[in-house]
């Protein structure tokens, strides 16, 4: 005997119905459309930098398409949480194995926790774009974590505009990590703005997720 249990709605019925592509077998046309990216892409920029520092726990670097770049790392060295930070108009020489930092510090166990946990959650949502993500004028924001049983995960968004949306509060993440090493701010100042972010964003996922789960074709089926 089976036994279906149906999903009660549990928030608005999922509004936006999924349709396929039809991708162009000839490669002549591009399958996508204008819109709005609300997760971060899987890309590994920052790949090669990961192999040099494992076991690091996290990472974040900003590219323009003109000016400064950008990149920091959270490490665990000797039971203590480091972040550093490089700054340079080349990238290619931030990711340099030679490369000195322009700044580091040391953050508590909490903090390295937070960062951590906002950078693994948002690389688990990665995933290929339906839409435009990229163009000539902007600014590619890289992500990527160290987790184990996965090893690393990386993620990138360009130039998000959308406060409401992820890639956006994930870039302000990054730059408040990066502010509170340049200017020295105290750890309250770091704390109370990621705790914001990480509000932000796990109340946007567990939307997304209920909105999913309240889909009228979404059903589970369990027992025999």
């Amino acid at each position: 005997m089976a036994i279906i249990v149906v999903l009660i709605p549990l928030c608005d019925v999922y509004s936006a119905a999924w349709t396929p592509v039809e991708p162009d077998i000839k490669q002549k046309l591009s399958i996508l459309q204008s819109g709005i990216v609300d997760h971060l892409i899987p890309m590994d920029l920052l790949a090669n930098v990961n192999m040099r520092r494992v076991p690091y726990l996290a990472q974040y670097a900003m590219r323009p398409s003109s000016g400064e770049s950008l990149l920091w790392v959270l490490e665990r060295i000797n039971d203590q949480y480091i972040i550093k930070q490089w700054k340079d108009k080349q990238f290619d020489k931030i990711i340099s194995s030679k490369a000195k930092g322009n700044y580091e510090r040391k953050v508590p166990e909490d903090l390295a926790m937070l960062i951590h946990s906002i950078w693994v959650n948002a690389l688990l949502e990665s995933r290929y774009p339906r839409v435009y993500f990229s163009g000539l004028d902007g600014c590619g924001y890289y992500f990527s974590a160290f987790v184990k049983g996965y090893g690393q995960l990386n993620g990138a968004v360009w130039s998000p505009e959308k406060e409401a949306y992820p890639p956006y509060q994930l870039v302000k993440a990054g730059n408040v990590v990066s502010e509170f090493l340049v200017e020295q701010y105290d750890e309250e100042f770091l704390r109370k703005n990621l705790v914001d972010v990480k509000k932000v964003l796990f109340h946007y996922w567990a939307d997304q997720a209920c909105r999913i789960t309240s889909y009228p074709g979404f059903r589970s089926e369990v027992g025999k």
